[in-house]
């Protein structure tokens, strides 16, 4: 539409001049677009890398560190084996060691029995009146030379009767002599058995109340034990009572004699 004054020419004119306007409006803001988009482009490469970087750094430290952790964990185990293997074989010497000062205890008392049920009487000689109990009753010739100590026990509060004696006798052949005549004194309230150190007692009592075992009892130093079919056998101390069973039959029979009362004390 032309204006008043103005003529088709210089109308024309003006209607180029927009258009070249706009068009380069147009453009700058498609340039700017692209611009944009370029940039976005970049930033996000640019992220994408960082974070794969990111991710690579923390996934390498965290595999080294696993992998030192594994080392770590193996040595660990290495040593703790190898403590524990330790440990095991310083317990098997300790076991050893404790079984040789027990058996070396009950070695000493080889020529010592305890009698029980003795009548006590103030200021008595007891040697010479085991050797009364021994001639008289068991029929062994015992003389107050024979013995080398003879003395009572300390009794438990408040029990009755007289006190236990221990009395150990020079040679061994007498005192077995005494003790393969105490079935002698069956039905009479004195009873005769091997001076047994407490822990060849706790062998004897913890075998007998198996329902494995007939029979346990000590003689000449060591302890045998009797199973339901008439098989004999020994226990040493520290030895397991299964590894005991597994080995019976395997003591020849004159070793494991049981021609004495069982020794089984309570």
């Amino acid at each position: 539409m032309l204006s008043p004054g103005q003529d088709l020419g210089e109308a024309d004119s003006d209607t180029s001049t927009e258009t070249a306007i706009m068009a380069e409006h147009q453009a700058e803001e498609v340039t700017g677009q692209e611009t944009a988009n370029i940039i976005a482009n970049i930033v996000s490469e640019k992220l994408e890398a960082f974070k794969q970087e990111l991710t690579d750094s923390i996934t390498n430290a965290l595999a080294t560190r696993i992998d030192k952790l594994e080392t770590d964990v193996g040595t660990l185990t290495k040593d703790k084996d190898a403590l524990e293997a330790r440990v095991t074989v310083l317990e098997s010497k300790m076991q050893k060691s404790e079984a040789r000062m027990v058996e070396q205890e009950q070695y000493s008392r080889k020529t010592s029995v305890r009698i029980f049920g003795l009548e006590e009487t103030g200021g008595e000689n007891l040697a010479e009146k085991v050797c009364v109990l021994a001639k008289e009753t068991l029929g062994v010739n015992v003389e107050p030379a024979d013995i080398i100590a003879a003395h009572r026990l300390p009794a438990a509060p408040n029990a009755p009767g007289p006190r236990p004696a221990i009395v150990k006798f020079l040679r061994r052949a007498k005192k077995d002599e005494v003790i393969l005549n105490r079935k002698k004194l069956k039905g009479k309230r004195i009873g005769i058995t091997d001076d047994l150190c407490r822990e060849y007692h706790q062998v004897i009592n913890r075998v007998s109340k198996d329902q494995r075992v007939k029979s346990c009892w000590y003689w000449n130093g060591k302890i045998f034990l009797e199973n339901h079919f008439h098989q004999k056998g020994q226990i040493r101390y520290g030895q397991s009572l299964d590894d005991a069973l597994n080995h019976i039959g395997r003591v020849p029979p004159a070793a494991a004699r049981n021609e004495h009362v069982q020794d089984n004390v309570q």
